[in-house]
Formats: C-alpha cells, structure tokens, sequence
C-alpha cells in the first residue's frame, strides 16, 4: 500500500517544529517567500523540485518527517505527492497554508517583497491592452491587425481561465524580480 499524504493542523505543526520534529518545507516563490514566511521554514520552490533536489532532501532529512506549505496548500499537495512517490513514508501538508499560520496569530518573518506574480500577471495584461487601445486612438492609421495583440491577451485570459494555467505566469515566475 502507497503512503499517503495528510494534512496537519496548524497547532500540531507549531509543537512539533518546536520540539524539531518535522521538517518545514515552503513551496512558493522566492518572492513570495522573501515577502512573509515562517521562521524555521526551509525554501524549496515547487518548480525547482527535479530529481536531484529530491535525493539532495532525501540526505537532508534523515527519515525526519516533512511537512509542505505554500500559501493554501495546492502547491504543497503537489510536492507531497511527488515526495510519496520517490519513496517518502512520512509527509504531510500544512492544511490551510500559511493563511493558516497567520490567522493563528504565531509569528512570521515579514520583508518588503515584490509584487505577487498574479498582480504582475494582470498589471502588464492591462499595460498591454491599455498602450494598443491608445495607440489606436492616438495613431488612427495603424493597421487593423495591431487589434490582436488585445485580441491575444484577451484569448489567453480567457484560456487561463478555463483550464487554470497560465502562460504569462510561467514567464513572470522566471524573471530576476521573482527568483
């Protein structure tokens, strides 16, 4: 039988980072990080988890239990289930996320960090749009063809909408700013 992944309250993981029982993992960005995360939390980013990452951790542990957060748990299932299935026996996810941790009111290292990537996702969107309408306006004989580039980012808001991933995410993920 396949060990499975389980979610831990946020008062139980409390105690048992106090008494280093269980091994903190935080999944998000590094700018999500650097912006507010929970003191003896280890960084590991979703998209930076490879092969090697999980032997690296495999070492790290030491059969020490792993709890996964990110900000409401999604990210950290998915790392979960990919630790389960390279051979960790003993892993668990922060129900709630740190939401969770933060509306228990126990501390949290706070920084001044960079926008939210899904902000800059919808910051340069309506950048875009706003600049190609303008140009329109202000320049009336652009060709009707500078109507896709709204028309692109409008289908591709409207795909991210429906199928939950976006393209532009992925990219903004990637930027210095955001590592």
């Amino acid at each position: 039988m396949k060990p499975s992944m389980h979610a831990m309250d946020v008062r139980v993981l409390k105690k048992r980072l106090e008494k280093e029982e269980v091994v903190l993992l935080d999944v998000r960005t590094p700018a999500e990080y650097s912006k507010i995360h929970v003191e003896h939390a280890t960084l590991l980013p979703l998209d930076s988890v490879d092969d090697k990452t999980i032997e690296q951790l495999k070492e790290s542990v030491n059969g020490q239990e792993i709890c996964a957060m990110c900000l409401s748990g999604r990210r950290a299932a998915l790392l979960a289930r990919k630790l389960l299935d390279a051979g960790f026996k003993k892993v668990s996810i922060l129900q709630g996320g740190i939401r969770s941790w933060e509306d228990a009111e126990f501390p949290l290292v706070r920084r001044k960090g960079s926008i939210a990537v899904e902000r800059q996702v919808r910051m340069l969107v309506g950048l875009v749009i706003l600049v190609s309408c303008a140009s329109l306006w202000f320049m009336p004989t652009q060709p009707e063809w500078w109507l896709a580039v709204p028309g692109f980012l409008g289908l591709g808001l409207f795909f991210s909408g429906i199928t939950g991933f976006c393209g532009l995410n992925k990219i903004l993920r990637k930027m210095p700013w955001n590592r």
